[in-house]
């Protein structure tokens, strides 16, 4: 059986799709992933925003502080996003919402 070039295209087109979707699928990233993720843009973003904008009274103790504190509460900041977070799953994508 010899196949058209339309139908060699079609197949190879097919073949190109089903990979792509199932690379999407694999790379979808977890909720432990995400939570880390999540964590890791928060603390960045209180450093920058809070922290930094700490009184100045005492030097740059303050915001030292702050950013240690920011630090060592990676653990709860990732339980608080889990029960805050919302995801929604498409196969090929995640939505996550979190509040």
């Amino acid at each position: 059986m010899k196949l058209k070039s339309w139908e060699i295209s079609l197949l190879i087109s097919s073949i190109a799709v089903i990979g792509i979707g199932a690379a999407m699928a694999i790379t979808n990233p977890r909720r432990q992933a995400y939570q880390e993720y999540a964590a890791e843009k928060m603390s960045v973003y209180i450093k920058e925003e809070v922290c930094a904008d700490a009184p100045k009274a005492l030097g740059d103790f303050l915001e030292r502080q702050c950013n240690q504190l920011v630090d060592s509460g990676q653990k709860p900041l990732q339980d608080l996003i889990a029960q805050s977070t919302q995801r929604h799953n498409y196969f090929l994508f995640s939505i996550y919402e979190t509040n």
